[in-house]
């Protein structure tokens, strides 16, 4: 009997993905990489038994994305009882669209004499326009109400699941009025010269897609308990005054006239294009599609990965740095002391928290900025951290606490209790399962975890800037590269207390943590 082993595949292997131009006889190969996993597909081994010298390569044009899909291999297992080779266009048709199914000699052949190509452009608008190294880039924008963005997005979003731990697809068979509520963001490079006369100018990079929740902001119609000081049971619940909000009356209603909170889903940067910023150029672009309009509340994000964590992270801090919404925003290292006795107020080690920091302030800049709270605390923080000096940054300088002579020794002991005080509310239901003691562990090792974080995202920005200021002064009309904005290096993360419920927060945004059960940070 043939040794099974030899017909056994890595999936991660066989499996290629290739962007593909028209050349001057045949279709160039662009960008050829292979995906982070396969498991979607193949299962968890990520193997696939029956085929010697297996190849599966996924080819996509450059410009609309049309896909085809190519396997050949040198030798077939041939079925013993039980023992069968995977059926492979069986396991794949649920993951590719019907047309990458064609003859590979029939789609070359459409790509090379495809002339209408030479007017495509990518379906939407024009929302943003960069440049790297002397080379053109476009980010287009448009809802799934349009066809033609359907299209791309139904043949593009087979790799979602290979980058994206957890991706899934869009259903593009939803009603019209939900495919509506999905944005579409497209990243495409323009070349300076199309490969072919006939050919197309514009190139993918990547993409990203968000939804549209739709939220109410007015009064409160819900009745309100009150309780009587004579008695130790609730009143009857009073209604509270009724509400001046109607929905709008135009005919017919048009749900796009409603506050929303807008949530970033789908976000993959093609693995070639890695390392030159074009994650952290569309981030933010997306963020000022939604600052400049009205109607988005809050921005969210998805299930990120810890990738995408650092990317926002590093983006929103530039971004607050540079506008000046941080000028004003300091620790208050001379807070008045509030008596233990007293109630109706959030104290840690005998200080009122909220006297430590404007609450008012922030949450104007927040709300300015339509960042949801548990971000907004984080950058905050981090800021915060980066004003204190590294070297008073240690626990043995705290042995005064807040009666430390030196004013960045005390800003560092307020810092701790007012990251401990957020840890605190926000893991309270999983501390309180554990004796005093071991909370007081457990949420002092949370804290160093957190610092180390911080510490990393800081120094990784420090270093950003001046990557950039290097390149500025070095090329005055280019804009800088900025490497690892898309693949960057996992620091320590957050470890220690678990999350019992991954799905709560004050913000009715779980996308602030990553998938994995954690402390909330």
């Amino acid at each position: 009997m043939e040794d099974l082993i030899q017909y056994l595949s890595d999936s991660n292997k066989a499996f290629q993905i290739s962007l593909v131009q028209p050349g001057t006889d045949t279709p160039n190969e662009i960008a050829t990489f292979h995906p982070e996993f396969t498991y979607p597909i193949f299962g968890e081994e990520e193997k696939i038994f029956g085929y010697q010298g297996l190849s599966i390569h996924f080819r996509l044009a450059a410009h609309n994305l049309r896909p085809n899909l190519e396997i050949s291999y040198d030798k077939k297992f041939k079925p013993i009882g039980d023992a069968k080779a995977i059926d492979l266009n069986d396991a794949l048709k649920e993951h590719v669209a019907p047309v990458a199914f064609e003859k590979t000699s029939d789609f070359n052949a459409l790509l090379q004499s495809d002339e209408t190509a030479k007017d495509f452009k990518p379906p939407g608008k024009l929302m943003h326009t960069y440049t790297r190294n002397g080379r053109t880039f476009e980010v287009w924008t448009g809802g799934l109400g349009d066809p033609a963005l359907r299209t791309i997005i139904s043949q593009v979003q087979t790799v979602v699941p290979l980058f994206i731990e957890g991706g899934s697809y869009i259903d593009m068979e939803d009603p019209e009025w939900s495919l509506k509520r999905w944005n579409v963001y497209l990243v495409y490079e323009k070349l300076s010269t199309p490969p072919t006369p006939t050919a197309s100018r514009y190139s993918f990079i990547g993409y990203s897609t968000s939804y549209r929740c739709y939220i109410y902001t007015g009064p409160n119609d819900l009745p309100k308990p009150t309780t009587s000081r004579s008695k130790s049971r609730p009143q009857r619940l009073q209604p509270r005054a009724k509400s001046d909000f109607t929905l709008p009356t135009s005919d017919p209603f048009d749900p796009d006239t409603l506050p929303c909170r807008e949530r970033i889903s789908q976000f993959l940067i093609l693995p070639p294009y890695h390392g030159e910023g074009h994650g952290s150029e569309l981030y933010n672009a997306i963020y000022d599609h939604f600052l400049s309009d009205p109607l988005v509340k809050e921005i969210t994000v998805e299930d990120p990965n810890e990738s995408f964590d650092d990317m926002r992270d590093f983006c929103d801090l530039s971004r607050l740095r540079a506008d000046g919404t941080f000028a004003s925003i300091k620790i208050n290292t001379s807070p008045a002391s509030t008596p233990s006795g007293k109630s109706g107020t959030s104290r840690r080690n005998g200080v009122r928290v909220s006297s430590l920091l404007d609450g008012d302030l922030l949450e104007q800049q927040r709300l300015k900025h339509k960042i949801v709270a548990r971000q907004w605390a984080r950058l905050v923080e981090m800021y915060l951290l980066s004003l204190i000096p590294p070297s008073h940054r240690s626990t043995a300088r705290l042995t005064r606490k807040g009666n430390a002579p030196d004013e960045n020794d005390r800003a560092y002991y307020y810092w701790r209790l007012l990251v401990k005080h957020r840890l605190y509310k926000q893991n309270k239901d999983t501390l309180m399962q554990h004796d005093r003691l071991a909370r007081v562990d457990k949420l002092e090792e949370t804290l160093e975890g957190v610092i180390d974080e911080y510490t990393r995202l800081l120094k990784g920005a420090e270093n950003r800037v001046s990557v950039a200021a290097a390149a500025a002064s070095t090329t005055a009309d280019e804009t800088s590269q900025q490497p690892g904005m898309d693949k960057r290096e996992r620091g320590k993360k957050r470890v220690i207390v678990e999350d019992d419920d991954e799905d709560e927060d004050e913000d009715e945004d779980a996308a602030d943590e990553p998938a994995q059960k954690k402390p909330k940070t």
